[in-house]
């Protein structure tokens, strides 16, 4: 398996690395200039993303929740440029937080085809119980007043908590958000869906809304889709009396059961026999259904792949079985909380990985028969290594160009918004088939104050050499356009005994391309 430390990790031991094409399942130097992006939206608290889409104009919208320096939980939402940096045209900052005067979240959102961008989460009331909450903006990152009250929805589905966790928008515009509602007793699956106005669409399920009991126990559901015909799938986990299971239904465009999946409408699949978790579902062009999350072998959790057949049989052509477990790390915990579908059909499932130190983005592509695509990163395995610490993928979208981009969230003392782009087969190499380096060795790493260099170049050229923090944000330009013979240089990297510990970039600029060496202040 290949874990990725942010470009090339030079390790304390000196040794010598040769510069080699980028590869599918690298991170995408050119998004940021390192392949990711952070955003902290209140300094010293939390902000995490749950969810993600990506504009026809290929910008791409993140959401999730800022903790505010009073103490509430705020909807946040976030745009991005194609290039990885904040866009400061939308709502002026990059970014837009709803304050409810109390706590409220978005998990999910989505680009209507009008460009407008609908959320949806949950939000405490008055009664501190939770409700669903859905929110609509402009392109421009403006509420929408017409949609609600003033671009805001909430709907209490039984004077319970309701928790807003997923969103799909169908061909008519209609809007559908699923998650779980509490009847007194258990979690249910719940579903509502809206007109394009914001109001309960009374056309399904008779009132706008409808609660579920999937299993004999809590159940609430974490994935959603709708075919082109109106069909609709919602799946989660469900309790058996003992543990939870794959939970999965097939709704009519009314809002009532399939009852042509699996005679009931719903399908609950046991694992391994120990906790088990639905967190993604999507589907594929000639229907089956794919869905992820994570299975527990009786000591830790695994990613799980489940493929059923458009029946709701497991489909066997899948693995064997239907059933794919993989385990990044041993006996470590890791889960699945998106899957996405590349064009060529291979099957993208990302989420977080622990080695029993810290969590990882985690990534890994199966082809279509459910084994490991080994062209992605060597093993089909990816990790990456943000900033030292946790780092979890909550939501992940694939460009138009095949480039995979996910949200979530890393620990940098506090959780920040976290989005990164990975390459796959159809744009590797874009920077490094012209490396301007032929080999180089840098040491001490990590440094205290000074860091050494030796570089080789292939043909003389005009070099810069640039310091730069982890968002890609220049802090000491070390030399600027320096005509250089071909052959070996050497180069010290002074660290300013002010300047903070954490990670910094050396980029190394010609004409030939550009090379980006992590470096790790102490």
């Amino acid at each position: 398996m290949k874990n990725i430390y942010i470009f090339f990790l030079i390790s304390a031991t000196l040794f010598t690395q040769k510069i080699s094409a980028q590869q599918p399942g690298d991170l995408d130097s050119t998004f940021n200039s390192v392949g990711f992006n952070t955003l902290d939206m209140q300094s010293g608290e939390d902000n995490e993303a749950y969810g993600i889409a990506i504009q026809s104009n290929g910008r791409i919208v993140i959401a999730g929740y800022v903790y505010d320096s009073d103490g509430f939980y705020n909807a946040a939402i976030a745009r991005y440029l194609q290039n990885g940096t904040l866009d400061n045209s939308f709502n002026t900052t990059g970014y837009f937080n709803l304050f409810l005067d109390d706590n409220s979240e978005t998990d999910a959102v989505a680009i209507q085809s009008d460009g407008k961008i609908v959320a949806a989460g949950h939000a405490l009331n008055s009664s501190l119980d939770v409700d669903f909450l859905v929110i609509r903006l402009k392109s421009d990152g403006s509420l929408d007043s017409t949609f609600g009250t003033n671009g805001i929805t909430i709907t209490d589905f039984d004077g319970y908590n309701d928790y807003g966790y997923e969103i799909a928008i169908q061909s008519n515009g209609k809007i559908l958000v699923s998650g779980s509602s509490y009847d007194g007793d258990y979690d249910e699956f719940a579903i509502a869906r809206y007109n394009a106005d914001g109001s309960l669409d009374s056309s399904f399920s008779a009132d706008g809304w409808l609660m579920e009991i999937v299993g004999s126990g809590n159940s609430e559901v974490f994935g959603l889709a709708v075919e082109p015909g109106g069909k609709i799938y919602a799946g989660g986990y469900c309790e058996n009396g003992i543990d939870s299971d794959f939970g999965l239904i097939r709704l009519n465009n009314d809002g009532t059961m399939d009852n042509t999946f699996n005679s009931t409408g719903e399908v609950v699949t046991d694992i391994d026999g120990y906790n088990e978790c639905l967190n993604a579902l999507v589907l594929q062009t000639d229907g089956k259904i794919v869905t992820g999350g994570f299975a527990n072998n009786d000591s830790d959790d695994d990613f799980a792949l489940v493929r059923y057949n458009t029946d709701g049989t497991l489909d066997d052509t899948f693995d064997g079985d239907g059933i794919q477990t993989t385990d990044l790390f041993f006996s470590s915990d890791e889960d699945v909380f998106s899957v996405k579908l590349q064009q060529d059909g291979k099957i993208i499932a990302s989420g977080t990985a622990y080695d029993n130190t810290q969590y990882y983005f985690a990534l890994a592509r199966y082809n279509t028969d459910g084994s490991l695509d080994t062209d992605f990163s060597g093993d089909g395995l990816v990790t990456t290594d943000i900033n030292g610490s946790d780092d979890e993928i909550y939501a992940s979208e694939i460009q138009t160009d095949g480039k995979i981009v996910v949200a979530g969230a890393t620990d940098n003392g506090n959780y920040d918004f976290a989005i990164a782009r990975y390459l796959t087969d159809d744009n590797v190499g874009i920077l490094d088939f012209n490396s301007p380096l032929n080999s180089y060795l840098i040491y001490p790493n990590p440094v205290s104050n000074l860091a050494h260099l030796e570089y080789e170049l292939m043909n003389a050229a005009t070099v810069s050499a640039q310091l730069l923090d982890v968002q890609g944000k220049l802090v000491a330009q070390i030399f600027d356009s320096e005509n250089q013979t071909a052959g070996k240089h050497d180069l010290n990297i002074n660290f300013n005994e002010k300047m903070a510990a954490g990670t910094y970039l050396l980029r190394i600029i010609s004409g030939n391309g550009q090379v980006n060496i992590k470096l790790v202040k102490e």
